[in-house]
């Protein structure tokens, strides 16, 4: 079985209603930016899975 990829497009949006047009993760409020901050200071993917469900 063949394993299917997953699509950014599909997940990270931009709309001028949501934060001033930034890119979020689709469905939040979450900047893009924001996440990858999290991601490069080191902390478990969980905890931030956890603060950020």
């Amino acid at each position: 079985m063949q394993e299917k990829k997953m699509n950014w497009k599909d997940r990270i949006i931009t709309n001028l209603d949501v934060l001033l047009s930034k890119s979020v993760v689709k469905g939040t409020r979450l900047s893009f930016v924001f996440l990858l901050d999290l991601k490069s200071s080191g902390g478990p993917d969980e905890q931030t899975l956890k603060s950020y469900p």
